[in-house]
């Protein structure tokens, strides 16, 4: 199914597609990607996963809670790039946040 995406998307946002996660023209770092929605993502909705880069994710997660909203995948590594947690708010909207290493 993710793999049928692919086209839309890289019409609609002008970014190329590859085994990796997509890159906009120019860009030096891959700025988007298309996930299955199986393993860990089976439970995610249909949208568009945005990244919030938080200094300390931890601390981020704990005050996310704090105010209502819930952790929807646990903590996730990114190799070295850092690791992300996706959360839900209170309202049903999801994000997931981002502690770069």
């Amino acid at each position: 199914m993710a793999q049928a995406l692919v086209p839309a998307a890289s019409r609609l946002l002008g970014m190329r597609f590859g085994a990796r996660p997509a890159g906009v023209p120019g860009a030096v770092q891959p700025v988007a990607g298309i996930c299955h929605a199986r393993g860990h993502n089976a439970d995610l909705p249909p949208v568009w996963l945005i990244y919030i880069t938080v200094a300390d994710l931890d601390e981020a997660v704990r005050q996310c809670q704090q105010r209502g909203g819930k952790v929807r995948v646990p903590p996730k590594d990114m190799g070295g790039q850092g690791r992300y947690r996706v959360i839900e708010d209170p309202a049903g909207a999801v994000a997931a946040l981002f502690e770069r290493r």
